[in-house]
């Protein structure tokens, strides 16, 4: 009988499937970062997020009017002064100052008011609803000209009890 021949060491077991899954790994491309599509879009849902809220924040904080369905209205600390300030009664810290309250040819309240400061303004605001509606607003130099009043109302300015009780019935 023909000898075989023998070769040195052990014969190597090649597992066929487990060389192709590892081959397949080597083709993929590996992300090596966490940047998955689903962590990006909750980063950038995020700071979406954030920055509406910021950019709402700095538009509506001290803002002293607000042009709503053509018209311009009081809002925020400019509101508040219309509301609740009385002539003569100002408080120290206020930039605003009512300086009269009339009764308008239509029969609403209209009030004039300054506003010292980076910007100066001058302007008259009658009660129409809930709100004050800014009839004229004079800013800068042109602030010191002084209001046209005569083509809204007629009689003089109230008197300061007449103005106290309004205002505690909300300006109806």
């Amino acid at each position: 009988m023909p000898e075989r021949k023998r070769f040195p060491g052990s014969a190597q077991i090649i597992d066929l499937a487990r060389a192709r899954a590892v081959r397949a790994q080597l083709r993929r491309p590996r992300r090596t970062s966490a940047r998955s599509p689903r962590s990006v879009l909750v980063v950038g849902l995020a700071i979406g997020a954030l920055a509406g809220a910021c950019l709402t924040r700095l538009l509506t904080g001290d803002e002293l009017t607000q042009y709503r369905h053509g018209t311009l209205l009081a809002q925020g600390a400019l509101a508040s002064a219309l509301n609740e300030q009385l002539v003569g009664h100002v408080p120290q810290s206020t930039s605003i100052r009512v300086t009269a309250t009339y009764r308008g040819r239509g029969g609403n309240y209209c009030r004039t008011f300054s506003v010292t400061g980076a910007a100066s303004l001058t302007g008259l605001a009658c009660r129409n609803g809930a709100q004050w509606q800014l009839q004229t607003l004079l800013s800068g130099a042109n602030s010191s000209s002084g209001l046209e009043l005569n083509k809204y109302f007629s009689a003089a300015p109230l008197s300061s009890v007449a103005e106290a009780q309004l205002r505690s019935h909300d300006w109806q």
